[in-house]
């Protein structure tokens, strides 16, 4: 009947009993477990009477309570799932209370307002995103036809030259004709014709001179006669012109803008700045919290020795260790974190980290 008391005993018994017997099986001391632990005499004495409040938080309770299992010889699962059993209480007492608290309310609004703006602000940044493209790629399509419709004024250009070498031909045959006329002498006009409007005998004044100057310089009327072949010089200094206005046209160079999203590299360098990471390795089972500049949790749980803890978040990073001594190694962003100039108050460490 004892052997099947002793068992209904342990379940029905608190962890912290069961720790206590333990303990003093072994002829412990509360000092002594503590001195081990690296905990001050009242977090023993508060496990040992189920005083749970005098604890932080939840998870470091559970920490506490299998360092002294392990320290006493008791299963640790078994003693985490009785702790679990007495913690439901407390646990919707907690819930309760924060659910009538009006602060509750208002970080939850907070967190919801926070998330509204990164959304709003990855919105903005794709729309930008968005424009800008659209406008490179109009730019890219107008300025081809921009230049096309620069050609026909080349070709007016060129057409205005031909006829300009086309103007010797034209006054050649006019240089001609006073030779004609002054081979056979025009007759006197009749006595009638004087009466005749005046602007019509301008016009017959004009020819008698042009006969009397062509008369009285052959040499020079001969000289004029030889003007086609300068024509034709002139035509194809025309042709030349129209040729290099044509080759400078299709040489020139379409000049194209291209404008960059710069406002996109820089919210990304700007997100990209604040992100730091950090890397942690324990040679001892030890608890551990690590929360960023935003309220986000990156980490909270027990390590086992020889865990490694890789995190990343936004700078600075606040760290919470439960047991210094367990920590092999800190690295921030790459450079080793120094212990030794952190404050540590019963082994238990509470510190930031930024940049």
């Amino acid at each position: 009947m004892a052997n099947e008391e002793t068992p209904q005993e342990t379940l029905s018994a608190t962890a912290g009993h069961q720790l206590r017997a333990a303990r003093e099986k072994r002829g412990l001391t509360v000092a002594r477990v503590a001195e081990v632990l690296h905990l001050r005499p009242a977090i023993i004495d508060a496990i040992e009477n189920s005083n749970f409040r005098q604890i932080d938080t939840e998870l470091f309770l559970k920490g506490y309570v299998r360092s002294y299992a392990a320290q006493v010889g008791l299963d640790a699962d078994r003693l985490i799932e009785r702790l679990d059993q007495e913690l439901e209480p407390l646990r919707e007492e907690k819930v309760r209370a924060q659910e009538a608290h009006p602060l509750v309310d208002i970080q939850r609004r907070k967190r919801r307002k926070r998330q509204i703006a990164r959304v709003v602000l990855l919105i903005l940044v794709l729309a930008l995103l968005g424009y800008f493209g659209v406008r490179w790629l109009d730019r890219g399509a107008v300025l081809p036809g921009q230049s096309s419709e620069v050609q026909p004024p080349a070709e007016s250009g060129a057409d205005a030259a031909e006829s300009g070498s086309d103007s010797p031909n034209e006054s050649a045959p006019v240089t001609t004709e006073p030779l004609s006329q002054a081979e056979s002498p025009a007759p006197e006009p009749p006595a009638a014709e004087t009466s005749a409007p005046q602007p019509a005998t301008t016009d017959s004044a004009t020819d008698a001179e042009v006969v009397d100057s062509g008369a009285g310089e052959p040499s020079a009327l001969i000289g004029v006669e030889e003007v086609p072949p300068v024509s034709g010089e002139g035509e194809a200094a025309a042709d030349f012109e129209q040729n290099g206005a044509s080759e400078a046209t299709v040489a020139a160079p379409v000049v194209t803008e291209s404008v960059e999203p710069a406002l996109a590299e820089e919210v990304e360098a700007d997100l990209g700045t604040t992100q730091a990471s950090l890397e942690m390795s324990f040679v001892a089972d030890c608890w551990v919290r690590i929360t960023d500049a935003n309220g986000d949790r990156l980490a909270s749980s027990l390590q086992r020795a020889g865990d490694r803890l890789a995190v990343t978040g936004a700078a600075p990073l606040r760290l919470v260790i439960g047991a210094v001594d367990a920590v092999g190694a800190i690295t921030f962003d790459g450079e080793p974190v120094d212990l030794g100039d952190v404050r540590v108050v019963n082994n238990r460490a509470e510190f930031s980290l930024d940049r």
